[in-house]
């Protein structure tokens, strides 16, 4: 495996008592494009969370690129060089498409609350992000009239504008026809072949294995599955925990549709 970016050892996190995140621990490689599914309530956007600053672990560490990462905010986070989208979307209504994207271009990562990076130069950018996720077209239309779809390619568009090193993927395809999913797909392979790391939390199996080479399930806050997609879909406790059945004849990741 090629280094690690994240390392997450022994995480825990209750809330009221009841344990969210239990003796979690994953390591990241440093070009990795890793899936984690499981029930609703399993502990993923928790564990989204805990990476990214929204919320404090109980116990365990969290490192980043060397550096332990627990107690930052999700600002700090963020210059760091980890970026996430979230299950809803909040883009902010007024502000036109490519607005929404400058936000994350000039407020965050290397040239946050400074002249260092030109606002031409991440104009530029930004346009070649909603390209990328195919909202080209619609630069100059408010944020607040856009269909889900085009909310959710916001978001992503957004989040890369901050540059990141790792992208945190909060269920982006849910509630997408298949040729959103597919727009979407095509912009996280161009992503990750430019050497961004990904984590991409998704309920929509069969997208998520045509993208990623590994898979980790979530149950009940711990990790009970981790490795090759074909490997994991086929392991008697993810079955039970979460598909309920085999799911025979999925495409994996390079094999097409």
């Amino acid at each position: 495996m090629s280094t690690s970016i994240l390392s997450v050892s022994n995480l825990k996190k209750n809330f009221g008592g009841i344990p969210a995140i239990g003796d979690f621990s994953l390591e990241l490689g440093a070009h990795e494009f890793c899936g984690v599914i499981g029930p609703n309530g399993a502990g993923k956007t928790t564990l989204m969370n805990l990476i990214t600053g929204y919320a404090k672990p109980d116990s365990g560490t969290i490192v980043f690129e060397g550096r332990g990462i627990v107690g930052l905010r999700p600002y700090q986070c963020c210059r760091l060089g980890i970026a996430r989208t979230f299950q809803i979307v909040r883009p902010f209504p007024d502000m036109t498409v490519l607005e929404n994207v400058l936000t994350g271009a000039l407020f965050s990562g290397d040239g946050a609350g400074t002249a260092k990076r030109e606002r031409t130069d991440a104009t530029a950018r930004c346009v070649e992000l909603l390209e990328l996720v195919g909202l080209g077209d619609r630069l100059d239309v408010s944020a607040g009239i856009l269909t889900l779809g085009e909310k959710k390619r916001l978001e992503l568009a957004r989040s890369l504008a901050t540059q990141p090193k790792l992208l945190l993927l909060d269920e982006v395809l849910g509630g997408l026809s298949e040729q959103e999913i597919e727009q979407i797909s095509i912009a996280l392979r161009k992503v990750h072949q430019k050497g961004t790391a990904i984590l991409m939390i998704e309920h929509v199996i069969r997208a998520l294995v045509k993208l990623v080479d590994r898979l980790v399930v979530l149950n009940f806050g711990r990790n009970i599955c981790d490795g090759k997609p074909a490997d994991v879909l086929e392991h008697p406790d993810v079955i039970e925990s979460y598909l309920g059945k085999s799911l025979p004849n999925l495409p994996m990741q390079g094999t097409g549709s």
